[in-house]
């Protein structure tokens, strides 16, 4: 079952973000990385979405989908590897080599995406770096209640 999340502005309740998640989402699933400060193109009133994350001041919430492979990779190539064995051993033809090839696509996949979460975390590191060097950008997070550290801070 699919599931769509419309984001609404608190203020004027009209819609600002639409996700699309395949099955009810975890909240873990929900973090985005960026910056929490929101303005609506309605009302033009700023707001906190608290769903993005400012990496430079949060840190990597979901470190786990930065891993090399993910949790379900290495169950589901052994269980292809296993059923493998299996189709092997009863005489099956073709099928143990299926299962192979199966084994191996999920780990290729999981390797290849590997680079791209990768590369694209690095890309969310510098641009929440970026906007932190901007005082006033601090200074906004400080009045939402966000803990910025001094070197953030207008110096004056």
């Amino acid at each position: 079952m699919a599931s769509y999340d419309i984001k609404r502005c608190p203020a004027c309740n009209q819609p600002y973000e639409k996700n699309f998640y395949s099955g009810k989402p975890k909240p873990e699933e929900k973090i985005r990385y960026g910056s929490p400060i929101k303005v609506c193109k309605y009302c033009k009133k700023e707001f906190i979405d608290s769903d993005y994350k400012e990496i430079a001041l949060e840190g990597v919430p979901n470190k786990e989908e930065y891993n090399r492979f993910t949790k379900g990779t290495i169950l589901y190539t052994l269980l292809s590897f296993a059923m493998a064995y299996f189709a092997w051993l009863f005489d099956f033809g073709v099928l143990p080599f299926v299962f192979i090839g199966l084994g191996i696509i999920i780990i290729g996949s999981d390797l290849i995406s590997y680079t791209k979460r990768q590369k694209h975390l690095e890309r969310e590191i510098l641009e929440s770096k970026k906007r932190m060097e901007d005082p006033q950008y601090a200074l906004r997070l400080l009045q939402h209640g966000y803990q910025v550290p001094a070197e953030y801070l207008p110096k004056e």
